[in-house]
């Protein structure tokens, strides 16, 4: 239970953080802007119109602005949130969906949307019917596939539909900005950030990597999923040395035995702590089993989908393993070393 626990949380909090990474990294945004000092990044609310000054950095080769709002659904008596994201005609984004049905956006478009195929399914929505967004009906004219597990669970709208929908006209959540392919990105992506954030406007400009990994609901995720995993690894621990500590004492006699015939203390330690760690190894091999199939189900929830990522990254599971081995060794060493240092004749005549 306890590296089950320990794999299937933390698989989730990197799961959640990499897709984050990922969803900006593979659309080449070099750089994401919000508003300073917002603990919640989706908070965020910018003036649209200082994308055109910060197109104006040489470095900068192009920028893209965005709104995100989340909205509640309700199907079969049960409510699940939902990522609607407003973005413009030319969001490069657009090139990287699957479209399963429909089509994409064309300017003449009026109040219509694009799902993700996993909304849509939990939705049970099709091309040419209807979604309330808001108390605002808008046609789905489209079903997607995206590699984003954000973009599949989401629906995408105009950003100035959803910018007049949340009374926020003019307003942006953020920007992402992809440097001139010509220039060395890493150096630069921190030069660009400091030069956006000099302009005393507000602003919070990161490199993607340190946008995602300092992001509040990451830094939340990540904190609550290894203070989780410690409580769990402390009980298993105790557990496990309970348990080795009983079958001690139910062997008291034959581990006496063995010691009258000649085993030295370490090969009876080195007896009972093998015992241990192969008990903990094994229950560690079930949780990550266990772990693997939560994760891989999880993601088919409509109150969690679009929030997390359902692989778990092998390092994750590499660390099970270890830790497996480790509370084996730890639950395992004081009940061999009180069994080695019995008297063999006070063993031997134990009840």
């Amino acid at each position: 239970m306890a590296v089950g626990t320990m794999v299937a949380l933390v698989g989730v909090a990197n799961g959640f953080e990499q897709s984050a990474l990922d969803t900006f990294q593979k659309r080449g945004a070099d750089i994401v802007v919000v508003a300073a000092g917002m603990p919640n990044q989706l908070s965020s609310d910018l003036d649209q119109a200082i994308m055109d000054k910060i197109r104006k950095i040489p470095e900068v080769g192009f920028v893209t602005c965005g709104l995100v709002d989340i909205v509640s659904f309700s199907r079969s008596g049960s409510s699940f949130y939902v990522l609607v994201q407003g973005w413009t005609a030319d969001n490069p984004a657009f090139n990287d969906f699957e479209v399963v049905a429909g089509r994409l956006f064309k300017p003449e478009d009026q109040k219509v949307a694009i799902m993700g195929a996993n909304v849509a399914s939990s939705l049970n929505k099709k091309v040419g019917e209807q979604i309330t967004i808001k108390r605002e009906k808008f046609t789905v004219i489209g079903i997607v596939k995206s590699f984003s597990v954000y973009d599949n669970d989401s629906i995408v709208v105009k950003l100035e539909e959803l910018q007049k929908l949340t009374r926020r006209q003019g307003r942006v959540t953020g920007f992402s900005i992809t440097l001139d392919d010509a220039i060395e990105k890493t150096a630069t992506a921190e030069k660009v950030s400091q030069e956006i954030n000099e302009l005393k406007l507000g602003l919070s400009a990161l490199p993607t990597a340190r946008y995602i990994s300092e992001s509040a609901h990451i830094r939340m995720t990540r904190a609550m999923a290894w203070l989780t995993t410690l409580i769990a690894l402390l009980i298993g621990t105790i557990s496990m040395a309970n348990t080795m500590a009983m079958s001690v004492v139910e062997r008291t006699r034959e581990i006496g035995i063995l010691r009258a015939i000649g085993w030295k203390k370490w090969r009876v330690i080195r007896m009972i702590v093998g015992e241990s760690v192969v008990l903990s190894f094994s229950g560690g091999l079930l949780g990550i089993v266990l772990a693997v199939i939560a994760c891989r189900w999880f993601p088919s929830l409509p109150q969690v989908g679009g929030f997390i990522h359902g692989e778990i990254a092998p390092w994750v599971i590499a660390t099970g393993f270890l830790i497996a081995l480790v509370v084996g060794l730890i639950g395992g060493i004081w009940p061999a070393w009180r069994a080695a240092s019995l008297p063999p004749t006070e063993a031997i005549y134990h009840e």
